[in-house]
């Protein structure tokens, strides 16, 4: 239908986002032509053409029944970015060990884990667990200055921890002042 269908509202990169509306914004009327047509530019992949046409072929059937039908095509986290996942501030008094919990909200692989270089010689890192999975490669503590902001070829690569899982980090203050320490942690986010 002339006049239905922009090549501004659907095509390229737009079809190729996580949960893009096929048909939306002006594009209802777009016949199955229109959509291929819209999805022939570069970089776009033969396997994604594919699904598209399967879906502009389901559309055109559902546009008999319904002529405002519109169809979600749901993806799969595609773009990834780094990020500080903080802990929240917590007091851990002198000679106690807590333990401090976050839930990401994304897809989240630590990279590397944050003390404040002026409070990591007073900690001891006693455990540290995504989801019921324990992260260190033996039993025992890890001074918190290996976690310093300036500390040296302190990388990690965590397990992946999905939307729901809580990452546990626990802590022993060997200080002699009741302190909230601020652990962060930075890593891969999937969105």
């Amino acid at each position: 239908m002339p006049g239905m269908f922009d090549d501004d509202d659907v095509g390229g990169e737009e079809i190729i986002g996580i949960d893009e509306i096929i048909g939306d914004m002006g594009a209802i009327g777009a016949e199955l032509d229109d959509v291929l047509e819209a999805i022939e530019g570069e970089g776009v992949s033969p396997r994604t053409r594919t699904k598209v046409q399967r879906l502009a072929n389901k559309m055109s059937n559902l546009r008999h029944i319904d002529p405002s039908a519109i169809a979600v095509m749901n993806r799969q986290p595609s773009r990834r970015r780094y990020w500080h996942a903080p802990f929240p501030a917590t007091v851990i008094n002198a000679g106690v060990t807590t333990t401090l919990q976050m839930a990401p909200q994304e897809l989240f692989r630590t990279e590397r884990a944050f003390l404040p270089s002026n409070l990591a010689n007073d900690f001891n890192v006693t455990q540290l667990f995504v989801g019921q999975k324990n992260q260190l490669l033996v039993a025992g503590e890890i001074n918190g200055s290996v976690f310093s902001e300036v500390a040296i070829r302190s990388f990690l690569n965590l397990d992946t921890a999905n939307i729901g899982n809580t990452v546990s980090l626990q802590l022993r203050n060997d200080g002699l002042v009741n302190v909230a320490p601020r652990p962060d942690l930075l890593g891969t986010a999937a969105v």
